[in-house]
């Protein structure tokens, strides 16, 4: 049996490169499964049910803080609405109530309390409505005696 001694060099020769190739075959498939599998990862990611805002004041609390800072919230509307209807002053009575009221029903639709406009807002009308304005006014009198 005679063997073609330009065939078996042309055979050797080209042995490297074909392993060379089917080594880059296989990287380019296993680029293309991992190119895939990340696709489906954020194709599933997007059509899963992720919430930052509920838009719904008393469930995003109730989920952060649980049942003890829901509590903590509504008080704090408690005490401003008991603050008012104490007050001698109309306007006090009128608006301290009012303030309250609008906050507690806004927020069934948004997170007013953690956007930063409408958290300072109320901050800003609830520091100048609540404030004693009675017990400064009685300071105020015993000074000038």
């Amino acid at each position: 049996m005679r063997v073609d001694r330009s065939n078996l060099i042309q055979e050797l020769a080209l042995r490297p490169a074909l392993l060379c190739a089917s080594r880059l075959a296989q990287l380019l498939v296993l680029a293309l499964v991992i190119i895939k599998a990340s696709i489906k990862n954020e194709f599933e990611l997007e059509n899963t049910l992720m919430i930052h805002n509920p838009h719904n004041m008393y469930v995003l609390i109730l989920v952060q803080f649980g049942l003890l800072g829901l509590l903590a919230l509504l008080y704090m509307f408690y005490t401003q609405i008991k603050i008012a209807t104490k007050s001698n002053e109309e306007f006090v009575r009128k608006i301290g109530v009012a303030l309250p009221l609008l906050y507690l029903l806004i927020m069934l639709s948004d997170s007013y309390l953690m956007v930063h406009m409408t958290g300072l807002l109320f901050i800003f009308l609830s520091s100048f409505i609540y404030k004693d304005y009675e017990t400064e006014s009685r300071i105020e009198l015993k000074t000038e005696k």
